[in-house]
């Protein structure tokens, strides 16, 4: 492979040994492009904070933790605690980035992986990565080559018109890459691999589905898209394309589409794709050829999660998220079904709040809090420091006037909500920050909960109150007790209400098999607390391991459930015939 360093501006460099120019090139702080099988990588000294700071200006990354390369296992131990199945992990042939917990004494700068105490780090997976090492050079930052929330640069002329602002220079060869795959992203739960980013290595991702007859393309979702395709008796899970919001993600999406239903040679007579209505993906669907079943987004997640583990009977799904369309026009996200891979019913969520600001109100913690507030007519002002006193005023002005209000029972905004009350973050740098770091700072030795009621709505549903919740963190704060109690004790407060639903869902339903999935679940604290519960309480329960328990997997519960109710011709799932 014929390796070529470049500068910035494109000027080719007359060494004869790029490897040996490039570590120096590191070493004295310098930014390079660094060309690889899926795409660029941006990599600097991980042990210069001015350069992993530079880093972050320029890449416009204020806060989202950087992934990192180690030149060999001895480098990552010093670091951080590696287990024997990680150890395995980092050292397979796919050669991944894992999530270590830092040791407590790790000497990285604060500003790799702020507030974080996991790092992600990967080995050499190319004998480029592996020259870019010395003696004195043992962590690299390896982060996307991108700017922040664009698809991962792949083709020379545009990433040299992408990253040039960010690069000092570029390491090249000419091997072309015909479809941008990022790093897939590990962790280890219970002793297992549970796939956190299908990317490098680990897509497409290939199931046995036997239960599904037809050709059946799955579009996935909007913010983690990611599609699969049905063929001869297996689904086949692509990997992660990004937002499809940006025009560039989208465009490779559907080239990756086209592509794999040539490679699969599958020709879907079906499409199945989220309800949303207005999710580019269902735009997209509107355009293709094919019998269309839109798929409500968690029962796509719960299908998804009973796909994996081969489970056909009735179950009760959990789902716990941030965003999803529901049946009734509302945004859902802290859904108990009882359910199969065909259909589902909805028996209980959380109480609906009235979230002001659509999109914003994810992007800005504060104003989750203060929909909450106002719901329980509390003074929005004593609890939430905003910049600017009249944003606050206008968001109240909105809410009294119901502007731009929709109703929610989305987990992941109730978790927004207490790291807003709580300090901890109130504007979002990247997906899901407020909800990481409420988990980080949580104190795992704290076992009490808050109290809470549950009690039937007037669909006869299972209603979970937030105003006990609420009230109690209110309280504690008052108190002066320490954030970490009260992260803590908020966490124990949905495990308990999580695990006492399940037990009152099962006496009325007879059904003991319990289904987890949805985004909030990547938190490992949550995840093993109801887990730990729910075995304790005689439940059989499961959760994804192999398809991630995010947005990236539901494509594969939307091709199961797609498969099924196309195969049996049940026309009220197809509003275009």
């Amino acid at each position: 492979m014929t390796l070529l360093l470049r500068t910035n501006d494109g000027k080719e460099s007359s060494s004869n040994d790029v490897f040996m120019d490039a570590v120096h090139l590191l070493n004295k702080g310098n930014i390079i492009a660094i060309k690889g099988v899926g795409g660029f990588h941006l990599a600097c000294d991980a042990r210069n904070e001015q350069v992993a700071e530079e880093l972050r200006k320029r890449k416009k990354r204020k806060d989202k933790p950087f992934a990192l390369m180690a030149k060999d296992m001895d480098a990552i131990k010093k670091i951080c605690l590696v287990s024997p199945k990680e150890e395995e992990i980092l050292n397979s042939n796919r050669r991944p980035i894992v999530l270590l917990s830092k040791k407590p004494f790790c000497n990285l700068p604060e500003n790799i992986a702020p507030g974080m105490q996991k790092l992600g780090i990967m080995l050499p997976y190319t004998y480029i990565h592996a020259s870019l090492f010395s003696d004195r050079l043992d962590l690299l930052v390896m982060t996307s080559g991108n700017i922040s929330n664009s698809p991962i640069q792949y083709k020379e002329p545009d990433a040299f018109v992408a990253l040039s602002s960010i690069a000092d220079f570029f390491i090249c060869h000419k091997n072309d890459i015909e479809i941008p795959l990022e790093d897939s992203v590990i962790k280890v739960f219970e002793g297992k691999e549970s796939i956190v980013r299908k990317g490098r290595g680990y897509a497409p991702f290939k199931i046995a589905m036997d239960m599904v007859k037809s050709d059946i393309l799955a579009l996935g979702s909007e913010q983690k898209g990611a599609f699969s395709i049905s063929k001869d008796g297996f689904g086949y899970l692509s990997g992660c394309f990004g937002d499809m919001k940006d025009m560039k993600a989208y465009q490779i999406y559907q080239y990756a589409i086209g592509k794999s239903l040539k490679d699969i040679d599958s020709n879907p007579s079906i499409i199945a794709y989220d309800m949303h209505p207005s999710y580019i993906t269902t735009q997209y669907a509107s355009k293709l050829e094919g019998i269309k079943i839109p798929i409500q987004h968690h029962h796509a997640h719960m299908v998804s999660c009973m796909a994996e583990h081969n489970i056909l009977q009735k179950v009760i799904g959990i789902i716990y998220d941030g965003t999803g369309y529901g049946t009734d026009g509302a945004i859902w996200g802290s859904e108990f079904f009882v359910g199969d891979i065909k259909d589902f019913e909805r028996v209980g969520h959380f109480k609906y709040v009235s979230l002001q600001g659509g999109d914003q109100s994810i992007k800005e913690p504060w104003r989750t809090a203060l929909s909450y507030l106002h719901a329980l007519g509390h003074d929005e002002t004593e609890y939430i420091t905003v910049p600017g006193k009249d944003k606050k005023t206008v968001i109240k002005q909105a809410l009294n006037a119901g502007l731009n209000c929709y109703p929610s029972s989305s987990m992941g905004r109730l978790f927004d909500c207490i790291s807003s009350l709580l300090g901890i973050c109130q504007t979002i740098t990247y997906d899901a920050q407020a909800a990481i770091l409420l988990e980080t700072i949580l104190d795992p030795d704290e076992k009490v909960g808050y109290e809470y009621k549950i009690y039937k709505n007037k669909e006869e549903q299972l209603e979970i109150g937030y105003k006990e919740i609420i009230e109690n963190v209110l309280r504690n704060i008052d108190e002066g007790i320490s954030v970490k109690i009260i992260s803590a004790r908020f966490h124990n407060t949905v495990c308990n209400i999580t695990v006492d639903m399940a037990m009152r869902i099962r006496e009325m339903w007879k059904v003991n098999t319990v289904v987890l999935s949805g985004g909030c679940f990547e938190n490992t604290y949550l995840l093993s607390g109801v887990l730990e519960r729910l075995r304790k309480e005689g439940f059989d329960a499961y959760y994804n391991q192999q398809i991630p328990i995010n947005d990236s997997g539901i494509s594969i519960g939307q091709l199961t459930i797609g498969g099924h109710r196309g195969d049996s011709g049940d026309g009220s799932f197809c509003p275009e015939k």
